[in-house]
Protein backbone atom coordinates (compact mmCIF):
# COMPACT_ATOMS: atom_id res chain seq x y z
CA UNK A 1 0.00 0.00 0.00
CA UNK A 2 2.49 2.57 0.85
CA UNK A 3 3.96 1.71 -2.68
CA UNK A 4 0.55 2.75 -4.30
CA UNK A 5 0.77 5.81 -2.24
CA UNK A 6 4.15 7.17 -2.88
CA UNK A 7 3.31 6.34 -6.78
CA UNK A 8 0.25 8.44 -6.48
CA UNK A 9 -2.24 5.43 -7.34
CA UNK A 10 -5.90 5.64 -5.68
CA UNK A 11 -6.03 3.48 -2.78
CA UNK A 12 -9.59 2.54 -1.26
CA UNK A 13 -9.43 1.32 1.97
CA UNK A 14 -12.52 -0.35 3.91
CA UNK A 15 -12.80 -0.90 7.57
CA UNK A 16 -15.59 -2.82 9.49
CA UNK A 17 -17.98 -0.53 10.78
CA UNK A 18 -17.27 -1.90 14.00
CA UNK A 19 -13.47 -1.26 14.17
CA UNK A 20 -13.91 2.05 12.99
CA UNK A 21 -16.47 2.80 15.93
CA UNK A 22 -13.93 1.14 18.48
CA UNK A 23 -11.42 2.87 17.44
CA UNK A 24 -12.43 6.24 18.06
CA UNK A 25 -13.06 4.84 21.73
CA UNK A 26 -9.21 3.47 21.25
CA UNK A 27 -8.17 6.76 20.83
CA UNK A 28 -9.76 8.15 23.89
CA UNK A 29 -8.27 4.89 25.84
CA UNK A 30 -5.01 4.59 23.97
CA UNK A 31 -2.92 4.73 27.35
CA UNK A 32 -5.73 3.17 29.77
CA UNK A 33 -4.35 -0.64 30.87
CA UNK A 34 -8.02 -1.36 31.69
CA UNK A 35 -9.18 -0.92 27.92
CA UNK A 36 -10.45 -4.30 26.43
CA UNK A 37 -10.96 -4.12 22.83
CA UNK A 38 -13.95 -6.13 21.32
CA UNK A 39 -13.37 -5.88 17.38
CA UNK A 40 -9.51 -5.95 17.12
CA UNK A 41 -7.52 -8.44 18.57
CA UNK A 42 -4.38 -6.02 18.64
CA UNK A 43 -4.13 -2.61 19.44
CA UNK A 44 -1.72 -2.61 16.43
CA UNK A 45 -4.76 -2.44 14.62
CA UNK A 46 -5.30 1.24 15.63
CA UNK A 47 -1.79 2.14 15.43
CA UNK A 48 -1.89 1.48 11.93
CA UNK A 49 -5.63 3.18 11.56
CA UNK A 50 -4.16 6.68 13.05
CA UNK A 51 -1.01 5.91 10.02
CA UNK A 52 -3.65 6.16 7.49
CA UNK A 53 -5.93 8.70 8.68
CA UNK A 54 -2.51 11.01 9.28
CA UNK A 55 -1.89 10.55 5.25
CA UNK A 56 -1.83 14.15 3.77
CA UNK A 57 -3.76 12.49 0.59
CA UNK A 58 -5.25 9.57 -1.07
CA UNK A 59 -6.29 8.46 2.41
CA UNK A 60 -10.17 7.80 1.37
CA UNK A 61 -11.74 5.16 4.04
CA UNK A 62 -14.68 3.73 4.07
CA UNK A 63 -16.52 2.01 7.41
CA UNK A 64 -18.81 -0.80 5.65
CA UNK A 65 -21.11 -3.38 7.34
CA UNK A 66 -21.37 -5.67 4.39
CA UNK A 67 -20.19 -6.47 1.12
CA UNK A 68 -22.47 -4.73 -1.08
CA UNK A 69 -21.77 -1.74 1.24
CA UNK A 70 -18.18 -1.99 -0.55
CA UNK A 71 -20.03 -2.48 -3.95
CA UNK A 72 -22.13 0.63 -3.52
CA UNK A 73 -19.14 3.09 -2.78
CA UNK A 74 -16.63 1.34 -5.37
CA UNK A 75 -19.85 2.31 -7.73
CA UNK A 76 -19.87 5.63 -6.61
CA UNK A 77 -16.05 6.25 -6.70
CA UNK A 78 -16.09 4.80 -10.26
CA UNK A 79 -18.61 6.58 -11.24
CA UNK A 80 -17.13 9.97 -10.11
CA UNK A 81 -13.70 8.82 -12.31
CA UNK A 82 -15.35 7.98 -15.15
CA UNK A 83 -17.22 11.39 -15.30
CA UNK A 84 -13.32 13.28 -14.55
CA UNK A 85 -12.49 11.14 -17.16
CA UNK A 86 -15.00 11.75 -19.85
CA UNK A 87 -15.41 15.68 -18.95
CA UNK A 88 -11.34 16.54 -19.08
CA UNK A 89 -10.42 19.81 -20.63
CA UNK A 90 -7.45 17.99 -22.30
CA UNK A 91 -9.55 15.51 -24.49
CA UNK A 92 -6.57 12.93 -24.85
CA UNK A 93 -7.06 10.54 -26.96
CA UNK A 94 -8.92 7.19 -26.16
CA UNK A 95 -6.21 3.94 -26.46
CA UNK A 96 -6.02 2.97 -30.68
CA UNK A 97 -5.43 -0.94 -29.18
CA UNK A 98 -7.60 -3.53 -28.04
CA UNK A 99 -5.50 -4.64 -25.06
CA UNK A 100 -5.03 -1.98 -23.40
CA UNK A 101 -5.12 -1.96 -19.22
CA UNK A 102 -8.67 0.00 -19.09
CA UNK A 103 -9.94 -2.76 -20.66
CA UNK A 104 -9.42 -5.17 -18.48
CA UNK A 105 -9.27 -3.14 -15.36
CA UNK A 106 -13.27 -2.46 -16.71
CA UNK A 107 -14.32 -5.62 -17.78
CA UNK A 108 -12.91 -6.61 -14.65
CA UNK A 109 -15.37 -3.92 -12.43
CA UNK A 110 -18.28 -4.73 -14.05
CA UNK A 111 -17.54 -8.52 -13.69
CA UNK A 112 -18.38 -9.57 -17.29
CA UNK A 113 -17.18 -12.65 -19.20
CA UNK A 114 -16.85 -10.78 -22.09
CA UNK A 115 -13.66 -8.76 -23.20
CA UNK A 116 -14.91 -4.61 -23.04
CA UNK A 117 -13.59 -2.45 -26.22
CA UNK A 118 -14.54 0.82 -26.93
CA UNK A 119 -12.82 3.85 -29.45
CA UNK A 120 -14.92 6.76 -29.08
CA UNK A 121 -16.31 8.79 -25.33
CA UNK A 122 -19.87 7.74 -26.93
CA UNK A 123 -18.82 3.99 -26.39
CA UNK A 124 -17.46 4.30 -23.35
CA UNK A 125 -20.52 6.52 -22.28
CA UNK A 126 -22.77 3.86 -23.50
CA UNK A 127 -21.35 0.91 -22.28
CA UNK A 128 -21.09 2.59 -18.50
CA UNK A 129 -24.98 4.19 -19.08
CA UNK A 130 -25.97 0.22 -19.96
CA UNK A 131 -24.66 -0.66 -16.24
CA UNK A 132 -26.22 2.27 -14.73
CA UNK A 133 -23.41 4.39 -14.56
CA UNK A 134 -24.46 8.31 -15.19
CA UNK A 135 -21.84 9.93 -17.96
CA UNK A 136 -22.92 13.28 -17.05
Amino acid sequence: MRRALSQGKQVYIFISKAVQTEYETYKVNKGNPHFVMCFADDPRVYDFLSELYDLPKNNAIFPFESSQDIVNILRKQWAGLFHRFLNRQGHEPLPKTTSHPTFEKIRSLLSLPFGVHFATREELSGLLSSFGFASG
